[in-house]
């Protein structure tokens, strides 16, 4: 793949990212406001919550949080690869290949080591 096609591949996933994240910006995030609120406050009784509020919430939510989070999930993803290709890629620049030091490659593991650990403490 050349470069200029990649460079078009991560500006476009940039920019439709983007736009899905702020489209995501203007929608409410209920479609009806006063309903939620009043699901909101009924969601407990003399006995403790009641069971099945959450889906009445959850079928007047709108699109807002998906298409933030799927927005910055491809603008993050693209920012990703476009990087493992700068650093691991070849002279050419058509394939990504493993690290060339063994320094690089130590790094890069511990790295990886230390952010496993810390997902396992956040599980």
């Amino acid at each position: 793949m050349s470069v200029s096609i990649r460079a078009g591949l991560f500006w476009s996933a940039i920019f439709i990212g983007m736009i899905a994240f702020s489209v995501g910006l203007t929608l409410p995030v209920y479609a009806d406001h006063a309903k939620a609120s009043q699901l909101k406050l009924n969601a407990c009784g003399p006995n403790g919550v009641l069971d099945g509020w959450y889906d009445q919430l959850g079928a007047i939510e709108t699109l807002r949080h998906p298409l933030m989070q799927g927005g910055l999930s491809l603008v993050l993803a693209a920012i990703t690869i476009a990087l493992l290709t700068h650093l691991f890629g070849e002279k050419d620049g058509r394939s990504i290949g493993s690290p060339t030091s063994r320094k690089t490659f130590l790094f890069w593991e511990s790295a990886y080591s230390l952010s496993a650990g810390f997902r396992s403490w956040s599980a």
